[in-house]
């Protein structure tokens, strides 16, 4: 199978959704582009999934694309599952809000019960799901969500425009944040370009738990591991060289023990490294998911065990 990830069509945006959509209505797609819409569906959570993927299984009888197929029809029922996901999706207003590449943006639990998880969606403005779909997941967990996106290469080592111009003051702001609102527990969550920031904003504020799929966890000068090929010299020289750092060692230097779970893929050798960076701190969980490469949110939703590993993180459903 050809690399299919959503990045290849990212960011999110209201636009690629205009798009996706006026794709899965043409009469006539290449196979590969047929294949990569459906994901795209299933990613977005759109109702038109189900009917591209039959419409694949009749014209498509290759067996490695037939078992692609399963993996993204299951992801798709686990997401139909969500209680929150209709009611998020027929929001118009909320649903730009998700997709807008800056807009901060606030879901409060329906309970009013609960801590606040806070994700940061990757340069690509998503969680490999879109931001509606991963907010549907975290607040299965009883809490409410606060997404923060930056679509730079900077990973939020430069801050968010309008929130800070650093972690630190990101940091500050969340704080000020949860005040203004009365939450007194915070749960961080991150994936692929936004997992270092996570981990790092972790240890600059009270925080009861940090969940980062596939992160980065090195990226101080001279690491001998794998660096991203977006994280040039030029743009390092406009960070501030304290946030490129080796978290392991920023771990270690006596702060109160967060409880951080870090999940990657047995088949991305990068991610493993990068995880096992961390292996042995205080309150570190490593999780392998098995046959999975760098793509672990979606992997685990199709295998019905997101909310699972979610919940074994720290983050467990609010009573």
């Amino acid at each position: 199978m050809p690399d299919l990830s959503p990045q290849r069509l990212a960011p999110h945006n209201l636009l690629q959704v205009q798009k996706l959509r006026d794709m899965a209505r043409a009469p006539v797609l290449s196979p590969r582009d047929a294949v990569m819409t459906a994901t795209q569906l299933v990613n977005h959570g759109f109702a038109e999934a189900p009917e591209m993927i039959a419409r694949l299984r009749r014209q498509l009888s290759n067996i490695a694309v037939q078992e692609y197929l399963d993996q993204i029809e299951n992801r798709f029922r686990a997401i139909a599952a969500l209680r929150h996901r209709g009611g998020i999706i027929a929001d118009r207003q909320l649903m730009h809000r998700l997709y807008h590449p800056e807009e901060p943006v606030f879901v409060r639990n329906p309970s009013g019960k609960g801590g606040l998880m806070l994700a940061l969606a990757t340069m690509f403005n998503n969680f490999e799901v879109s931001n509606a779909i991963f907010a549907a997941v975290l607040l299965e967990l009883g809490h409410s969500v606060l997404i923060l996106k930056d679509c730079t290469d900077f990973g939020y080592l430069k801050g968010v425009p309008g929130l800070g111009t650093d972690p630190e003051a990101l940091a500050r702001w969340v704080e000020g944040f949860m005040a203004r609102q009365g939450f007194e527990q915070l749960h961080i969550a991150g994936f692929s370009s936004s997992g270092f920031a996570a981990l790092l904003v972790s240890a600059m504020l009270r925080c009861d738990s940090c969940i980062c799929f596939s992160p980065l966890t090195d990226l101080a000068a001279g690491s001998l591991l794998p660096q991203p090929g977006y994280l040039t010299q030029a743009l390092r020289q406009q960070i501030d060289a304290r946030f490129l750092c080796n978290l392991a060692t920023r771990f270690e230097k006596g702060e109160l023990v967060t409880p951080r779970t870090i999940v990657f893929g047995d088949q991305s050798a990068a991610d493993g490294r990068h995880a096992r960076n961390l292996l042995g701190l205080p309150g570190m969980q490593l999780v392998e998911v098995e046959n999975c490469g760098h793509q672990t949110p979606g992997t685990l939703l199709e295998r019905g065990r997101l909310l699972d590993v979610l919940r074994q993180a720290g983050a467990p459903a609010a009573m």
